[in-house]
């Protein structure tokens, strides 16, 4: 019972979690084959996450994501965040984006280019490892603009001061999605468990409906056979009455002949003249 609710408020626990990342989800904007000419390139430098819906480990990085997006929230028109649903978009990661081979995935896009300057490929995605390798991005192409002044770019704002403490509540955040990521993989064993249970319960009702069938024909043998033994017990008992009714007037008969033969030797004469 108590693991029981403790799964139980651990899944209230995530799922306020991943509400709270779907509202910072809404920070970035969706870019989709008819969307996406028109959003880049754009004057700003831009960040794009490429996910998919079907990829449970996307949902944690979703939510670093979106916690990037917070941190540049004082400044958003420093740096546009979009992101693209790769399996929704096949033709559009096929024709614009083939590098990208594996989700979730992030790319930064340098001012007025529609293609991938620099690729995520850090292991860590903490929001400050993150927004680290932002700024460095970002120092890169102010430091780029400097050597080409001509080009008409967009003015790079100050970079942000880094708050430690502002990351903390993220850090927990994570870990509270690593543990419903434990409790969701041991609600799936436990599933799959009943499921093997009722497997094994369906089993043992067959069972016993057998044995019972088996039992109910046993029976019937029994009585089948207690019957014909009934029967021919009557039988036998017709059989030997009737012997001993023949044999009652057999003797009878051989009595009545004895008797007769030893009258006739006794009076021959009228046994004579009676003839």
């Amino acid at each position: 019972m108590r693991c029981v609710i403790r799964v139980a408020i651990l899944c209230m626990l995530a799922a306020t979690i991943c509400a709270a990342a779907d509202k910072w989800a809404s920070k970035a904007k969706d870019l989709t084959a008819e969307n996406f000419s028109k959003a880049l390139p754009t004057v700003a430098p831009s960040f794009v996450l490429f996910y998919s819906q079907m990829c449970e480990h996307c949902k944690n990085k979703s939510l670093a994501f979106d916690q990037v997006i917070e941190l540049f929230a004082a400044n958003h028109d420093r740096m546009h965040f979009y992101r693209i649903d790769g399996p929704e978009n096949p033709v559009l990661i096929k024709d614009s984006f083939p590098q990208i081979s594996y989700y979730p995935a992030a790319a930064y896009f340098e001012p007025n280019s529609g293609n991938i300057t620099e690729l995520y490929t850090a292991e860590s995605w903490l929001p400050r490892d993150i927004k680290l390798w932002m700024d460095k991005q970002l120092a890169a192409a102010a430091s780029k603009k400097s050597v080409e002044p001509h080009k008409e770019e967009a003015k790079a704002a100050p970079v942000v001061p880094f708050d430690p403490k502002l990351c903390e509540g993220y850090d927990k955040a994570n870990k509270l999605c690593d543990g419903y990521d434990k409790v969701t993989r041991e609600v799936a064993e436990l599933k799959n468990r009943i499921s093997e249970m009722r497997a094994k319960m369906t089993q043992l009702v067959q069972l016993n409906e057998k044995r019972e069938e088996r039992e109910v024909r046993q029976q019937r043998a029994r009585d089948v056979e207690a019957a014909a033994a009934a029967a021919s017990g009557q039988d036998e008992d017709k059989g030997s009455w009737t012997s001993g009714v023949l044999l009652f007037l057999g003797g009878g008969a051989v009595g009545f002949l004895v008797c007769f033969a030893v009258f006739s030797k006794l009076n021959p004469k009228k046994s004579r003249t009676s003839v």
